[in-house]
């Protein structure tokens, strides 16, 4: 099974590519699963995207949290022989957004702890041309969704994807997802197995985040009454 991961700030075109991944690889018959997160199928993705359009430390904690779950979810389901690719937008990089130098550590456990891949993707955009692509979209921007915060956020991911296959996200559609096929034909034709231990240890940091937020829903509802 390959797994494919596709990152980058917000507005930097990742669900783009993913989607053209997705084709490239079904059109030559492939089992494709493509999971974004936040998603939408799930509690965990749904109150992640809540969270990321209000501001303050709370929010920003348990958008951190959710996140995790929402990730581990996907991993859970669909990491197994049953899928031929499985292509994530969105994975290890989301540590970017919690404070440095924490965020990296926790990024160190998670390779440690989680699958790893070579086909980890980081489609580099400058904060300017993010902070444009976003105003054209029109829609309502989310906590981290400003100037200062790309700025931030990409100072951070840039010391974590040192081992990333780094994209120039300036460039047009067709030319990114050139350069990306000529990474994914490279990784393809060599003998490649997944590494990371997975599996019970996955299903423990599941379980555990899963009872911590059940707790607090409860406590929360209770003081609500």
């Amino acid at each position: 099974m390959k797994f494919i991961v596709v990152d980058g700030l917000d507005g930097c075109g990742k669900d783009t590519q993913s989607l053209l991944i997705k084709d490239k690889y079904e059109a030559i018959g492939e089992n494709v699963i493509l999971r974004t997160h936040p998603s939408t199928d799930n509690r965990w993705g749904l109150s992640l995207k809540e969270c990321l359009l209000k501001t303050g430390k709370i929010n920003h904690a348990k958008a951190a949290i959710y996140y995790i779950l929402d990730v581990l979810r996907s991993l859970r389901l669909y990491y197994n022989e049953n899928t031929d690719t499985l292509i994530f937008v969105r994975y290890s990089l989301g540590v970017a957004y919690i404070p440095y130098p924490l965020g990296k550590y926790i990024y160190k456990l998670i390779c440690l702890f989680l699958p790893k891949t070579e086909y980890m993707f980081f489609i580099d955009v400058q904060p300017e041309e993010l902070m444009n692509r976003l105003i054209d979209r029109g829609e309502k921007l989310e906590r981290f969704e400003n100037i200062e915060d790309l700025k931030k956020t990409q100072d951070k991911a840039k010391k974590i994807t040192n081992d990333w296959n780094i994209i120039n996200g300036h460039q047009s559609v067709e030319s990114i997802n050139y350069d990306v096929n000529q990474i994914l034909t490279d990784l393809d034709s060599k003998t490649y197995n997944l590494k990371g231990n997975y599996g019970i240890l996955n299903e423990f940091i599941y379980t555990f985040f899963s009872e911590c937020y059940r707790i607090y829903d409860y406590i929360n509802s209770f003081f609500k009454n």
